[in-house]
């Protein structure tokens, strides 16, 4: 544009826009974000490793004797409190699940602000608190409704270890397949959890002890798992993986990272969601179950019971190290879409063939 020496522009003289400058904000993209099992934590010792690996196992552990010593605590208990109202009863079992799922999602979030070792340690003492109170309980005629309210206690925090322990083992090196063996091997210890339970109901009902402490002893033990390691997890390092990601400028948020994980997250929350259905389901309600299959037995008592109960859990474990020993070899999805279809199969020939296969009981409930 030129001027005159009046300083006013030329009318014939067409006039130049300034240079703009606009800014671009670049989105974090799949290929930018390390998914969790990628993650690499070079600095670790083996120590440290190995000590949150042990937490996290002794926790699932917890998790899975908390969960199922219910089945076997409730007709104990109504069998020693016959003159009180039942109604409350099923809100045992119930609570405990509702815990559990208001416990992932706090601890989950907990989990992401605060770290994992915190969130740790918070679920371990919640689950040692419910787990005491529970067994504690005065001889009053609203025990059933106190259960209850202790065993939400203690569901909140057996809930907050499914997504702190995944988290802790998966960022436990630099090998990801490594650390998703690791994952593997942590929950594994469910299966031993369960097994306990019911081992631990047998044992006890073979004993001369009277089935009032009985049920308050079962109850009680599951307070000692985190006990034993509560000491570790206080102790424990935080991983460096969870660090590093507080300063992590492709960090993603929920409303960022669903418009890329939406897929996977529909197709795992989904599948595991009709999975837990039959999986706590029978779990949860395995001594009713084989009652109900053997009630024409008038020798299945509760010991019986309690011993099929163990063979039952024992045919579960050799899934667990089955999937630990395949990954490397194939990838999650098809190891789940495999054991989903089993499942489907077994589970579909025991509701279209359930009069024919009734007659082999142990066969019906083994599958």
């Amino acid at each position: 544009m030129s001027t005159h020496n009046d300083g006013k522009a030329s009318p014939s003289t067409p006039m130049t826009a300034p240079p703009s400058h606009s800014t671009v904000i670049h989105m974090p993209s799949k290929s930018t974000y390390t998914p969790l099992l990628e993650r690499s934590d070079s600095t670790a010792s083996t120590s440290q490793v190995n000590q949150r690996v042990l937490v996290s196992a002794v926790a699932n552990f917890s998790t899975a004797y908390n969960l199922a010593i219910i089945g076997s605590v409730v007709p104990l208990v109504t069998e020693t409190n016959p003159s009180l109202d039942t109604s409350s009863i099923p809100a045992i079992t119930a609570c405990s699940l509702v815990g559990a799922i208001v416990g992932q999602l706090i601890f989950g979030y907990i989990g992401d602000v605060l770290g994992r070792k915190k969130g740790m340690i918070l679920t371990l003492l919640l689950t040692v608190i419910g787990a005491v109170a529970s067994a504690v309980l005065p001889w009053s005629s609203s025990i059933y409704s106190t259960l209850a309210v202790c065993r939400f206690v203690l569901g909140i925090g057996v809930g907050g270890v499914y997504p702190l322990s995944a988290a802790a083992a998966a960022e436990g090196g630099t090998d990801p397949v490594l650390n998703n063996k690791r994952v593997a091997a942590v929950f594994s210890f469910q299966g031993w959890g369960q097994l306990a339970s019911f081992l631990m109901c047998y044992m006890l009902l073979e004993t001369s002890l009277s089935h009032e402490w009985t049920w308050r002893v079962l109850l009680g033990l599951g307070a000692l798992p985190g006990v034993f390691v509560l000491h570790e997890a206080i102790t424990s390092e935080e991983t460096k993986a969870f660090l590093k990601s507080q300063h992590n400028p492709n960090r993603l948020s929920l409303s960022a990272a669903m418009p890329i994980y939406w897929k996977q997250f529909v197709g795992t929350s989904v599948g595991w969601f009709l999975f837990d259905i039959t999986f706590y389901g029978n779990i949860l309600f395995t001594p009713i179950i084989l009652n109900g299959l053997y009630d024409d037995d008038a020798a299945m008592n509760m010991v019986d019971i309690a011993q099929f109960s163990v063979f039952t859990s024992l045919i579960a474990l050799p899934g667990y190290y089955l999937s630990y020993f395949m990954m490397g070899t194939m990838d999650f999805k098809h190891i789940q879409m495999q054991g989903f279809f089993v499942m489907a199969i077994l589970f579909l020939a025991m509701g279209l063939f359930y009069t024919t296969l009734l007659p082999l009981k142990t066969l019906v409930f083994f599958m």
